[in-house]
């Protein structure tokens, strides 16, 4: 099953050539950006709150520290 993204949809649009060559042919760049690893981070704290809310274990103040940490070394 091919999965379609937004991202994918987007890039598509823009280019053609440029979606073959990234999602085909996985020519992506090995850059890190900060909007990437801001992306990648929120991501995870996100992901560790709907973990907490299935297990029924909110910890805010465990969150709040990861937030403040990964904030910080951002």
């Amino acid at each position: 099953m091919t999965r379609i993204s937004y991202s994918g949809l987007s890039t598509y649009k823009q280019c053609p050539r440029k979606y073959n060559f990234i999602y085909n042919k996985g020519c992506r760049s090995s850059e890190s950006t900060l909007a990437l690893e801001l992306g990648h981070f929120l991501h995870e704290v996100l992901e560790d709150k709907i973990n907490m809310i299935i297990e029924n274990k909110i910890e805010n103040d465990k969150l709040k520290d990861k937030l403040s940490v990964g904030i910080k070394e951002l």
